[in-house]
């Protein structure tokens, strides 16, 4: 897996989308959309599109629904789990 950018190096929106998904494949317990997307603002402290809050939720979204379709994830009432757990 390669280096996933954090503050400041994380300067558009393909850096985010590459955060989100090294956030989302380093994950070894359940957790809440909500999570993550706590988690992917603390990392992108200092970012100049930290602040593009609608765009990074749709960033956040589109992944976990695509992790969800390829069978990465499993939601359980608004908890996504890692398939590797089960």
């Amino acid at each position: 897996m390669c280096k996933v950018k954090t503050g400041s190096a994380v300067y558009d929106l393909q850096d985010v989308q590459n955060l989100v998904t090294g956030i989302v494949f380093r994950q070894m317990i359940e957790f809440r959309r909500e999570d993550l997307l706590l988690a992917v603002r603390k990392y992108m402290q200092g970012s100049p599109v930290e602040n593009q809050h609608h765009k990074i939720e749709h960033i956040v979204d589109s992944t976990l629904s695509i992790c969800v379709y390829n069978n990465w994830l499993t939601c359980r009432r608004d908890t996504y789990v890692p398939t590797k757990l089960f």
